[in-house]
C-alpha cells in the first residue's frame, strides 16, 4: 500500500514542477528571424607588397569580401584558390577578387627584373550571434558576475532593458559594453527577480529578440 503522505507529497512536487515549467516557457522567449532592413555590405581587405604575406581574417555571412592589391605598380597579378585536392587553381588576373566563401587564397605579383612575390590569405566566416543571455548575476562587489549584459559577437545594433516584475523600467542600454550594474538611480536594487527584454540585429542579416526572467542576488 502506498503511503498517503508520501503520495500527496509526490503529487505536490509534480504540480510544482509543471507550474514552474509552464511559467518558464511563458517568461523566457527567444526569436531569431531575417532582418527585413538588412543590406549586404562589401568589405575590403587590402593586400600590400610584403613577401610571404599572411592574412587571417573573416567576413560576416551573407555579405561579400573583396581582396584588393594596393601595393606598388607591378606587371601582372595572379590570384589562386585552394581546391579540395589542396591544389591552388588560378582564378583571376585582376587587381582584386570578390568572394563570398571561406577558403585559402594566394596572390602572386610579377614585376620585371624582380622575383615573384607570393602572399597567402586565409578567409573564414566571422562569428555573429548572441551566445547567451545570462539568467542570473551577483552585483556584490567581488568582481565576479557583478554586471549583467547579453554576450554576443557580430552585433550590429542592440537595445536591452531591465524592468521590475511590476513592469517598471529600471535600466536601458544600447551597447554590449554598457552592462547593468544592479542599480537604479544610483542605488542598489534589492535581491529578487527582474525581467529583461533584448532586441537587435546582426551583421549577418538576422534580427533577434530575447525575453525572460533575471535573478539578482547580493
Amino acid at each position: 500500500m502506498i503511503n498517503t503522505a508520501l503520495y500527496r507529497l509526490t503529487l505536490a512536487m509534480l504540480f510544482a514542477l509543471l507550474f514552474f515549467a509552464c511559467e518558464t516557457r511563458e517568461d523566457n522567449q527567444e526569436q531569431i528571424v531575417d532582418d527585413p532592413n538588412f543590406q549586404a555590405q562589401t568589405q575590403d581587405f587590402l593586400i600590400g607588397d610584403s613577401s610571404n604575406y599572411e592574412l587571417n581574417s573573416c567576413y560576416y555571412e551573407n555579405n561579400d569580401l573583396r581582396l584588393v592589391f594596393n601595393g606598388e605598380s607591378v606587371d601582372s597579378l595572379r590570384w589562386f584558390k585552394r581546391n579540395a585536392l589542396n591544389e591552388f587553381i588560378r582564378i583571376s588576373s585582376l587587381p582584386y577578387i570578390k568572394i563570398a566563401q571561406e577558403g585559402a587564397f594566394r596572390l602572386i605579383s610579377y614585376k620585371h627584373l624582380h622575383q615573384p612575390v607570393m602572399r597567402n590569405i586565409s578567409v573564414y566566416t566571422c562569428a555573429s550571434g548572441i551566445e547567451t543571455v545570462p539568467n542570473a548575476f551577483t552585483p556584490n562587489g567581488d568582481n565576479q558576475f557583478d554586471k549583467w549584459a547579453p554576450i554576443g559577437k557580430g552585433v550590429k545594433s542592440i537595445k536591452f532593458t531591465i524592468t521590475s516584475m511590476n513592469n517598471e523600467e529600471i535600466f536601458e542600454s544600447e551597447s554590449l559594453d554598457l552592462p547593468w550594474d544592479g542599480t537604479y538611480d544610483g542605488k542598489p536594487v534589492p535581491t529578487g527577480s527582474y525581467r529583461y527584454d533584448v532586441q537587435g540585429t546582426l551583421y549577418s542579416g538576422k534580427a533577434f529578440s530575447y525575453k525572460g526572467i533575471l535573478s539578482l542576488s547580493r
